[in-house]
């Protein structure tokens, strides 16, 4: 048997997904050279649970993934974080040169952990809550999983037969992927976004005239009101991608010429993290067993509607910001 000394905690913003695991090996290797400060940050974290949680807020902003968003119907849907070309993005970005074993994983896992390194494992089931977990040890027959440790999700260590794929780094490399291809991923996202009119789509959705909610049931406002919860709830623009530009634990974004449009993103998406609570608020609030007078309740979706309005605002200052950065 043998067990690598692993204390670092997962983010509670997530289930254990590759982003979470790997920010936490990430940090697990260079938290004893950590700063003790950022330049241009005002407000880094030093420990360990916060610079995992700083990384896995890096690593979902600069693939992309967090500048991503689902629309009313479903019929537009985020991504699997967890999607191969995401790993890539993510080993690369770090500088973790890697292979992917997916057969003798007993084997596989005894010599990275005899070389002091952790493991992801990529599950094939969501038995545990989770689809990824960080493997730093092994015993006779079976392996030694991290404990969440405040991420959701049950404590339950994965077998060998739960286990789809093993990413294991073999070294430190020059990372192929930098700041300039997050921004990129960052833009397009949030083009793509914008361009398919998921906030025009959810605003007009929200017109009381316009949509006969004078006369509708309640059951109907209820479902309405009900799914823009949800939209809010899952969604990263506010808390996510705001750190990242804030915390700057990224040192390229501590260049001097990029700390106004920082400050500018951290801005508008601080914002936006306080018109999802309200929208959200909408639902919470209410007591569902009748309709209110129709002033009133009109007053209700006009106030969804210009938030709606105000997160699209956000989505082209920061768009905007960052297309600047490019050019920077």
């Amino acid at each position: 048997m043998k067990k690598l000394d692993f204390n670092i905690s997962f983010t509670g913003f997530s289930n254990i997904d590759f982003l979470s695991a790997m920010a936490a090996v990430h940090t697990y290797f260079i938290f004893p050279h950590a700063p003790s400060e950022y330049n241009n940050g005002y407000d880094y974290h030093i420990t360990p649970g916060g610079m995992q949680e700083d990384w896995y807020f890096i690593l979902g902003t600069m693939s992309g993934q967090f500048s991503l968003a689902e629309n009313f119907d479903k019929s537009i849907k985020k991504p699997d974080s967890s999607a191969a070309f995401y790993r890539e993005f993510c080993m690369k970005f770090l500088g973790y040169c890697y292979t992917v074993a997916e057969s003798e994983f007993a084997a596989a896992l005894k010599t990275s952990i005899d070389r002091g390194k952790p493991v992801i494992a990529v599950l094939n089931q969501r038995s545990f809550g989770r689809n990824c977990s960080v493997l730093i040890g092994y015993d006779e027959d079976n392996p030694i999983a991290a404990e969440p440790k405040g991420a959701q999700g049950e404590n339950a260590t994965p077998t060998y037969a739960d286990i789809e794929s093993l990413y294991i780094i073999t070294d430190k490399c020059e990372p192929e992927y930098t700041l300039i291809d997050g921004l990129r991923n960052i833009e397009s996202s949030l083009k793509s976004v914008l361009d398919c009119g998921i906030w025009d789509d959810l605003k007009s959705r929200f017109d009381f005239f316009k949509g006969g909610y004078k006369t509708k049931p309640i059951e109907e406002i209820k479902v309405l009101f009900c799914r823009l919860r949800e939209m809010m709830w899952d969604f990263d623009r506010c808390h996510n991608v705001s750190s990242v530009f804030a915390h700057k634990a990224y040192s390229a974004l501590q260049d001097d010429r990029l700390a106004g449009l920082c400050h500018k993103i951290d801005e508008a998406y601080s914002d936006t993290h306080d018109i999802q609570w309200a929208l959200q608020a909408l639902y919470d609030l209410r007591h569902w067993n009748k309709k209110e007078w129709y002033s009133l309740e009109n007053g209700m979706f006009m106030f969804a509607q210009s938030g709606i309005e105000r997160l699209k605002k956000n989505d082209e200052i920061v768009l905007s910001c960052v297309q600047k950065m490019i050019d920077v």
